[in-house]
């Protein structure tokens, strides 16, 4: 061992450079080889790395001497990633060099050599597989549509004309993300924050407020400029509803919806909760309201939360508080006999009172009495309770307010939940929850782009040639495309 230990320090300190290549291979020409000088420090390195188990601190010595670099001409220095024509010719390289840098190769250690590549078989190398900017880019972005690190891959593949173009592999794809989210995890919520504070600060008419609970974050509400605008012409009736399952933490998404001059649900502000508390609602509607100018909806509908329920009656008192019907509605079977809930006569009149949309409040209330009256339901405290509310739910104590025809429950907010779930998806960081909403706002208002500009060009039938009629025609579309 001692005598291998002294060859190695000779070789060394004679700048002996150790080449990893087989001389005994034939002259037999092949594609291409690379050879890298990576390999031959590396071959050095596990040569002294063999003599540590009899003379460890002397050989560590021996590999921390200064760097030298030979004074040879620039074409005979090896370089990273050399492509060589033959393998003949790289070991004439290799030794050129040494014969004009004054090293001298003097032992070669068949056992350390490798199988040299060929040009088929470098898009399989690892180093080959190291990702690049663009391709960690193209992960980040797919994320933002809700697609995972495979289908990432698979789209990959397909947009470079197949598997062999993709040097990176799935699970390289997977690493990355994974890695992302080791790094974000821990200040995750601080990095939402200060990206949020960031958009406050510089995008026109941005509102952005949070609350913390110690060193947690409680609840935060944001709402930026296009959105304020929404909500000034559209204000009317609001519908409140939340959604879980967007994050991580398990916090609860909440969104604010109305309903445009299209007839489609557009958003008015979002925010997220990490407890359903009435505390916490009404800090988010309050949170509402400021981003409003304080300018409250005419009516807001909800379900039948009681928690919802305590802080809309808390911090808007002189907005009327609407229940979603269809909520109301589907609890229906649960209170009536089996017998009666197939009685078609009953269902009939029932749903036809209820979801009437022309009814007044006065021949409401005799046709309830009537039904009740006619089905012993006299007893029935669920009949009871839903006519004690009877002026937050029926459609008939809400006609005189503009659009609460088009409002008369929160399925307009749960098919924006569902919409913003498309995008977004249980486990997702805060910050990438922020990716996915963007996302999916981009495509909402995209869509609106689209119908104002099908509107414009629509051709209009007038009833008669009076010109009062295209001029109330061009009045009317101005407010339209508001």
């Amino acid at each position: 061992m001692m005598s291998n230990s002294k060859e190695i320090y000779e070789s060394i300190t004679t700048k002996t450079i150790v080449a990893e290549i087989n001389l005994s291979c034939n002259d037999e020409q092949i594609d291409s080889i690379s050879l890298t000088s990576e390999d031959l420090q590396n071959t050095i390195r596990i040569e002294a790395e063999s003599s540590n188990s009899t003379n460890e601190s002397y050989c560590s010595n021996i590999i921390e001497e200064s760097e030298y670099k030979p004074d040879v001409p620039t074409e005979f220095v090896p370089v990273v990633n050399s492509v060589f024509k033959s393998l003949n010719l790289a070991v004439k390289m290799y030794n050129d060099y040494a014969e004009m840098s004054d090293y001298k190769v003097k032992k070669f250690f068949e056992l350390h050599n490798h199988p040299l590549e060929s040009i088929e078989e470098r898009p399989y190398t690892k180093k080959a597989r190291k990702m690049s900017y663009f391709e960690k880019e193209f992960v980040v972005h797919a994320s933002k549509a809700k697609m995972g690190p495979t289908m990432a891959h698979k789209i990959r593949a397909v947009l470079k004309g197949g598997y062999e173009y993709v040097r990176v592999k799935v699970t390289d794809y997977k690493n990355l993300r994974r890695g992302v989210n080791i790094i974000l995890c821990y200040k995750d919520a601080q990095i939402m924050i200060n990206k949020m504070n960031d958009r406050r600060d510089h995008y026109p008419n941005y509102s952005f407020e949070f609350l913390r609970d110690g060193d947690m974050l409680a609840v935060m509400f944001w709402a930026d400029e296009r959105e304020k605008a929404f909500y000034a012409e559209f204000r009317e009736v609001i519908s409140f509803d939340v959604t879980f399952r967007t994050n991580k933490y398990k916090m609860v998404f909440v969104l604010f919806t109305t309903v445009d001059h299209h007839k489609k649900s557009v958003t008015v502000g979002a925010g997220l909760l990490s407890r359903e508390t009435t505390e916490s609602y009404e800090w988010l509607i309050n949170a509402f309201l400021s981003a409003h100018k304080g300018k409250a909806p005419k009516v807001i509908l909800t379900d039948q939360d009681p928690t919802i329920k305590q802080a809309v009656e808390s911090v808007l008192p002189n907005s009327r508080h609407r229940l979603c019907m269809w909520h109301i509605m589907r609890k229906l079977q649960a209170n009536v006999t089996d017998d009666l809930l197939k009685n078609k006569d009953f269902k009939k009149r029932f749903n036809k009172l209820v979801w009437n949309m022309h009814i007044k409040p006065d021949e409401f209330e005799k046709k309830w009495e009537l039904i009740i009256n006619e089905f012993n339901l006299e007893d029935k405290r669920w009949f009871n309770d839903m006519f004690e509310l009877h002026d937050k739910w029926i459609h008939a104590y809400f006609s005189d307010t503009r659009m609460s025809a088009l409002m008369k429950t929160t399925s307009r907010s749960e098919s924006m939940n569902s919409f913003f779930n498309t995008y977004s998806q249980f486990g997702n960081l805060l910050l990438h929850f922020m990716m996915n909403y963007d996302t999916s706002i981009q495509k909402q208002r995209n869509t609106q782009k689209e119908l104002d500009h099908l509107t414009k060009k629509a051709i209009y039938k007038f009833i008669s040639p009076r010109p009062i009629e295209k001029t109330c025609c061009k009045s009317l579309y101005k407010y339209i495309v508001l």
